[in-house]
């Protein structure tokens, strides 16, 4: 099997204690990866800025350390630690995948292998995720699991932007970074990645293209988009054959689900 490394530059010493592989990960935005699993080891004068440092990794069959020549390395935000990987042998989705994976859309993503891209809740606001029952003042009341309450905002608030622009007759307003966000988010809670190594193994294209899912579709699978395009596409299709011609009805056939370019 293959695994991702990481390698955190100007580190003394490997992370020998539970609080020190802790700290490191929220130290970097890396607590996906989770410190329980975490192994490290230093490296003097030979990591992948040729300087010393702490190379680790939550993957057990991952190849340990720096090795020049064997290994491709991409820096990660603003150089704060590297990513790397075997050349030869790049992880897939088996590869990276937690023990459970939450239900969703399976997706061909840019690196051509398939991914599973959980879905947090239906267009009609309907939650698809995990819940914990609790007593209040109502009685037995359902909330999402509180891990996993970011995502749902998250898709929330993509979600809400979308349902505006198409009411609104317009292009959705937002970011090629809550895009990234979104989308490396999604990623997190079925496997250990996050955006940054989404991007680093070349798993997000612009647009779809290719038999390969765009950047989009996977911001819009988790609202379970594709589900609610071909809903409308049946109903378009029903007012057709019972009216013939012009009904002045819109036509959900086109695909109003993704945008050409990103916005901004």
């Amino acid at each position: 099997m293959a695994g991702l490394v990481y390698y955190a530059p100007g580190r003394e010493r490997a992370l020998t204690t539970a609080d020190a592989r802790e700290h490191l990960l929220r130290e970097l935005g890396l607590e996906y990866l989770g410190a329980q699993s975490l192994q490290s080891r230093h490296v003097l004068t030979h990591g992948p800025d040729g300087k010393s440092g702490v190379v680790f990794t939550s993957n057990t069959t991952a190849r340990l350390g720096y090795y020049h020549g064997e290994q491709t390395w991409v820096p990660g935000p603003e150089g704060k630690y590297w990513i790397g990987w075997a050349t030869d042998n790049p992880p897939v989705p088996a590869d990276l995948a937690r023990e459970t994976l939450l239900p969703g859309i399976e997706l061909t993503l840019g690196d051509g292998n398939v991914w599973q891209i959980p879905r947090a809740q239906h267009w009609d606001g309907q939650t698809h995720l995990p819940t914990v029952y609790r007593l209040g003042k109502d009685g037995v009341q359902a909330e999402v699991i509180p891990a996993l309450k970011p995502f749902q905002a998250a898709v929330q608030a993509f979600l809400s932007e979308w349902k505006a622009a198409i009411e609104g007759g317009r292009v959705p307003d937002c970011g090629e970074d809550q895009l990234f966000d979104l989308a490396g988010l999604a990623l997190s809670l079925n496997y250990r990645i996050g955006r940054w190594e989404a991007l680093a193994l070349g798993l997000l294209q612009s647009q779809s293209y290719g038999g390969r899912a765009g950047l989009w579709d996977i911001c819009l699978a988790t609202f379970d988009w594709p589900a609610v395009a071909a809903a409308l596409d049946e109903f378009a299709k029903k007012n057709a054959s019972e009216a013939p011609g012009d009904s002045g009805s819109v036509d959900y056939s086109q695909d109003i689900g993704q945008p050409q370019e990103t916005c901004s």
